[in-house]
């Protein structure tokens, strides 16, 4: 007979795996917490811990802003190119300036 325990980590590895699958078919860049939990029909705070424990397997978006703080992707999908263009503007910037007198 299952225990809790083992029920609950049942639970949780169906959950991971659900969660992978979404963001594998997904169109989109990037899916939010609160998508992913109406998708799959789970709490918000148990998508969000799931998640971040999925982490090199599941990423953030690259951004400071806390705007994007709840979108996640498949690291193996790479850097979108809004990601690409940021980081090519970053090294620009980086290198006019090491490169300008002050």
């Amino acid at each position: 007979m299952e225990t809790q325990q083992e029920r609950d980590n049942n639970n949780e590895q169906a959950l991971a795996v659900r969660l992978i699958e979404s963001l594998e078919k997904s169109g989109t860049d990037f899916r939010t917490v609160d998508s992913l939990a109406n998708e799959l029909g789970a709490e918000s705070d148990m998508v969000r811990q799931e998640l971040d424990g999925l982490y090199p397997v599941v990423r953030k978006a690259i951004s400071l802003s806390a705007h994007y703080d709840d979108w996640y992707r498949l690291s193996s999908k790479g850097l979108t190119p809004n990601e690409r263009r940021s980081h090519l503007r970053a090294l620009i910037t980086f290198q006019s300036l090491r490169n300008s007198d002050f």
